[in-house]
């Protein structure tokens, strides 16, 4: 189970088995990390996808990715947790912070 501390936090090498999440206190804040990684290119989110973090155990998040010019997936930003949230979540603070890049949403 999750830090009862920890709302909201990206892992950014989720097959790392020593890959710590990076935990961020308000959703916001989590968002505007996603959007500095971004640097302005489209991103897809892929929601429900398990991830086991160590002494959490497994819990879902979303999946981030970057994408080409052909929409293909370029880079992979890593993998958000957001206390039981899902994409809706995720995109909706992601269009709070006002970026004016495409955010592609595919559920699992």
């Amino acid at each position: 189970m999750p830090n009862p501390d920890v709302r909201f936090a990206l892992v950014r090498e989720p097959t790392n088995p020593l890959a710590l999440p990076v935990a961020y206190p308000m959703l916001s804040e989590l968002a505007r990390a996603i959007h500095v990684d971004r640097a302005g290119a489209p991103i897809e989110l892929q929601d429900a996808v398990p991830l086991n973090i160590r002494d959490w155990g497994e819990v879902l998040g979303v999946a981030i990715w970057t994408l080409g010019e052909g929409g293909d997936r370029h880079r992979y930003i890593g993998l958000a947790w957001l206390d039981g949230g899902g994409r809706r979540q995720l995109e909706a603070a992601l269009k709070a912070r006002h970026s004016t890049a495409p955010t592609i949403g595919r559920a699992a």
